[in-house]
């Protein structure tokens, strides 16, 4: 999954300007300061829909874990357990 989420970020830093992260440097900006400041906000686009890609990915994945491994203590990974919790009676409603 977490290609998916690479390969969506990866997708948007193409539109970024190569020149603005060293200009960062010499205003006085520390080493990762100009990958917060620059280049994340312009590849943001991109770094959502990866993000977006590997939660629907993982979500997919859910009903074949569920038919396959079942519920069990042993086999239980995050949506299982996001399920299992949602399924619980709630008290005082």
């Amino acid at each position: 999954m977490a290609s998916r989420c690479w390969c969506g970020g990866a997708a948007g830093l193409p539109g970024s300007r190569p020149a603005a992260v060293p200009g960062g440097g010499s205003l006085g900006a520390g080493p990762l300061d100009p990958f917060f400041t620059v280049s994340l906000p312009l590849a943001r686009h991109g770094v959502v829909a990866g993000v977006l890609l590997a939660f629907a990915r993982g979500l997919g994945e859910f009903g074949a874990t569920l038919m396959v491994a079942g519920s069990q203590e042993q086999t239980r990974t995050l949506a299982i357990q996001v399920y299992d919790l949602h399924n619980l009676p709630r008290r005082g409603v």
